[in-house]
């Protein structure tokens, strides 16, 4: 027995073959616009300097030379290609270090570690807020953990060592240089913030 098509089959094959031919220019044409808006989504740094260094006044262009981030509101830290985050000092005494997105908002400002952004530990860094108060964010610019503690060590093995009160004090015999938290009220958080004790 065989199979019969019915008699429109080849007219309706046809009309398929039109309509792919018609529509794979706009898919590729699609395609190419978002493959374009997605080379924009970067952002590079670039100084009027002869070189760029940390603490360089810089500006942020995307990839068509736009100007995202205008000269001198920030100075370079270490972030000459900003693809998702990136950091930067804000310029102005005593700056703080500004987590970026790739459109040039400021996310929120970043723990300081040796002079430079905080890093990254198992997926997370210190962030800070306006009081000074430290919480965590995620290598995406999400924040995780609100801030909220006075004093909070990286995340190591699932845990991070915090507390809501203490005092920063300098290290003897280090000339200002190296500071440390002391602190009678520690206490472990895991990475959804739930409180342990002990670790």
């Amino acid at each position: 027995m065989s199979l019969k098509y019915p008699v429109g089959i080849k007219s309706f094959e046809k009309l398929l073959k039109s309509i792919m031919l018609i529509l794979l220019p706009v898919t590729v044409n699609l395609h190419a616009q978002n493959k374009q808006e997605l080379l924009l989504r970067l952002l590079i740094a670039r100084t009027n300097e002869r070189f760029l260094e940390v603490g360089t006044p810089v500006c942020y262009l995307n990839e068509r030379g736009d100007t995202i981030i205008p000269y001198g509101k920030y100075l370079f830290c270490q972030t000459d290609t900003i693809k998702t985050i990136g950091f930067a000092y804000e310029n102005k005494y005593n700056g703080k270090i500004a987590c970026l997105d790739v459109n040039g908002n400021k996310l929120f400002n970043v723990l300081k570690c040796d002079n430079d952004a905080d890093y990254v530990k198992e997926g997370l860094f210190r962030i800070m807020d306006d009081k000074d108060l430290i919480g965590f964010a995620d290598t995406l610019g999400s924040i995780i953990i609100k801030p909220r503690f006075k004093f909070a060590f990286p995340f190591e093995n699932g845990m991070a060592k915090v507390t809501n009160v203490g005092k920063e004090k300098e290290v003897p015999g280090s000339n200002g240089e190296k500071h440390y938290w002391d602190s009678n009220d520690w206490y472990y958080i895991d990475r959804k913030g739930k409180i342990y004790q002990s670790k």
